[in-house]
């Protein structure tokens, strides 16, 4: 399901971040991972369930922990930044 499948009810819409309810709603379920990107179409998501979209996943065997995450990030952070200040690493997330 894409956001685009909803009609907006409210008149129209002003601008790229005038989302309708219905985006904000998946984006929260998106957030949660309780859905995840499928494919794009035209550069719109099409959402669907995650165990749909990944049925062998399972958070408690798969998710990293807490340590490696972090980890994770700041070398993504820094390799996104490139030269950095310290302050900076913490930001970018």
């Amino acid at each position: 399901m894409r956001a685009a499948d909803f009609e907006r009810t409210t008149g129209k819409g002003n601008g790229w971040w005038d989302w309708k309810p219905e985006k904000r709603h998946l984006e929260v379920l998106f957030t949660t991972g309780q859905l995840m990107v499928r494919e794009r179409r035209n550069f719109q998501r099409v959402y669907d369930l995650a165990e749909r979209v990944i049925p062998e996943w399972r958070d408690e065997r798969d998710l990293p922990s807490v340590e490696q995450a972090q980890r994770d990030m700041v070398r993504a952070s820094c390799r996104a930044l490139g030269l950095v200040k310290t302050g900076w690493v913490a930001d970018y997330y």
